[in-house]
This record gives structure tokens, C-alpha cells and sequence, in this order.
């Protein structure tokens, strides 16, 4: 996993970009915050550094990292019983090598249903 290099045109940076739609939920110099296209629960919503490059927490400076991170509590107050999920990079049918967050309001209570 360490071999494969981050895609500049994975689909997060392309949310960036403005290449494919998403509803934000607020955005910041250092991080975006919006709601997952295809949710897996109430609030599913997603948190992304705004720079390029980072495959894994552990690929971010402290100061990048911080700057992201910070935003995780307004984001979290933003959905109301959180739980939280954090895909550095591949795991399951995770496949998009990017840093972000994924924030649920009511954990998975739709699958459950």
C-alpha cells in the first residue's frame, strides 16, 4: 500500500476542484465539510484537508493536521450524535487512497432498520 501514490484526480479532490457536486456543510482555508452523496446514516457527512497530496494521516505535517482536526468539533456539532470514522487510506471497499473523516449522526441506524 505504501508503493501506490496519491490519485490527484480521486474523487475528493475533485469536490474540491468543483468538478463534482457536493452540499457543503462549511468550509475553511485548511478543510472542507460536506454531506456524503450516498449516506450511510442520518448526518453522514465527510471532513477533507483542502491540500493536496495526503494519503494518510501520518503523510501530514503537524501543522496540516492541525489545522484539519480542529474542525472535526464544529463538523461533529454540526451532526449531533456522532460517531466517527476515519479512513486514512485503503481498508474494506474503502478504495480512495485520501485523508478524511466520516462522520455519522445516527450510527448506521438506516442499515438497521
Amino acid at each position: 500500500m505504501a508503493s501506490e501514490p496519491y490519485d490527484p484526480n480521486n474523487i475528493f479532490a475533485k469536490i474540491l476542484r468543483k468538478e463534482i457536486p457536493s452540499y457543503m456543510i462549511f468550509e475553511t482555508e485548511h478543510a472542507y465539510a460536506f454531506l456524503d452523496a450516498f449516506p450511510m446514516a442520518k448526518g453522514h457527512s465527510l471532513l477533507i484537508p483542502k491540500a493536496p497530496g495526503y494519503r494518510t494521516v501520518m503523510d501530514m505535517d503537524e501543522d496540516t493536521a492541525a489545522n484539519l482536526l480542529k474542525e472535526l468539533p464544529r463538523l461533529s456539532r454540526a451532526v449531533k450524535e456522532v460517531r466517527m470514522l476515519i479512513y486514512p487510506a485503503r481498508s474494506g471497499s474503502n478504495f480512495v487512497l485520501c485523508v478524511r473523516f466520516q462522520v455519522y449522526g445516527e450510527w448506521f441506524s438506516s442499515l438497521n432498520s
